[in-house]
């Protein structure tokens, strides 16, 4: 079913069909040693209560899960747990999970339809292919002497792993931070293989006076209402780095992350993880002194109405987290995930907690508490 999106869309020299076979899903399957290795290597696990560690991994949460929320048994059914992550990557989106899972794909499938950032090239084996147009080493070169950004992205994959800055200043080549000659430019270029070359765009003004460090940006999970047969969005976080997660935002990385209030966008106080694991709250940022809480996102009302009318046409798409990125002129859909991670989002706004999203885990027998 999913597999016939590559045949008009999958640029490179090799039958589409081969590549989506190549394109597994991840965390299908609950493996109880991986689960038990996790728990008994976590560094507090002998700080916990044994016998509330007991009764709440054996309803399925890892002892990650339960440190981080503190969970015990009067609040643990408002979470789902971390035993459900398999049966939500084989239950939801109904088949049409290699859309989210692949940006080449996902670019496809949304250009035209939502603003996202410009996808120039992919380089496969070490080769730069064109998405459209010419576009190869030369132009790389020329775009970052016309004072052009770029960002370097694994096709698959997401926290963060494997991106790369690359930028040009003062006629230096700058690749993460660091000065590079064309030699290791090459030389990075052709170790790489299904990466994607993305246009690099600045962030709002205001998300730069956070913190300009890092791209902040809002993570907006979306679930499918059942009952009113219509999408809503369950929560949206603003993630933000600082000096101690720099160039990054994420929070388990330890940067920092804001709950946006969906009807007005207004921020609310910070949560970050501290050295020893645990939520810390804060209303200012720890480097610029920035006061977080009270501000409201620029665009939000564009946002959320775009990203809804958008799933109304594609109701296949049931459970998303969309990655997105304000700019001065407006905002971008930078990726999509399938299977969004649970942590930092549960830490404000717990999935079970809204009864339509409780709906959503029982009726794609994902979870039923």
């Amino acid at each position: 079913m999913a597999s016939n999106i590559f045949i008009y869309i999958y640029p490179f020299n090799i039958n589409p069909y081969q590549y989506f076979t190549l394109m597994n899903l991840k965390h299908t399957k609950f493996s109880f040693v991986n689960y038990l290795l996790r728990s008994i290597q976590h560094k507090h696990l002998f700080k916990m209560n044994v016998f509330n560690t007991i009764s709440m991994m054996s309803k399925g949460f890892d002892v990650e899960s339960i440190y981080l929320y503190s969970l015990n048994k009067t609040n643990y059914k408002k979470y789902l747990p971390d035993s459900a992550i398999p049966k939500i990557s084989l239950n939801s989106n109904n088949g049409y999970w290699p859309i989210l899972h692949d940006k080449f794909v996902f670019y496809r499938f949304i250009k035209d339809k939502l603003p996202t950032g410009e996808l120039l090239g992919i380089v496969f084996k070490g080769e730069i292919t064109a998405v459209d147009g010419v576009f190869g080493y030369a132009e790389l070169l020329e775009g970052l002497k016309k004072s052009n950004k770029y960002v370097l992205k694994p096709l698959q994959g997401g926290n963060t792993t494997g991106i790369l800055f690359l930028s040009l200043t003062n006629e230096a080549l700058i690749l993460q931070g660091k000065p590079i000659d064309q030699d290791i430019l090459k030389s990075t270029i052709n170790g790489l293989n299904e990466y994607g070359i993305f246009k690099f765009y600045e962030q709002h003004k205001l998300f730069a006076k956070i913190y300009p460090g890092s791209i902040n940006t809002i993570r907006l999970v979306t679930l499918y209402d059942f009952e009113q047969k219509k999408p809503f969005i369950h929560a949206s976080i603003l993630r933000m780095g600082w000096s101690r997660s720099a160039p990054f935002h994420n929070f388990q990385k330890r940067g920092l992350v804001s709950l946006i209030d969906n009807e007005t966008g207004l921020l609310s106080i910070c949560k970050r993880k501290d050295e020893n694991g645990r939520i810390t709250h804060q209303s200012n940022h720890p480097d610029t002194n920035q006061v977080i809480e009270g501000m409201v996102i620029p665009f939000w009302e564009d946002i959320k109405g775009t990203i809804l009318a958008y799933l109304e046409k594609n109701p296949f798409l049931d459970y998303v987290g969309w990655d997105i990125l304000v700019t001065d002129e407006g905002f971008l859909v930078i990726e999509a995930n399938h299977n969004p991670g649970l942590g930092f989002m549960q830490a404000f706004k717990p999935l079970l907690e809204d009864p339509r999203g409780a709906n959503y885990f029982k009726t794609k027998n994902i979870y039923a508490s």
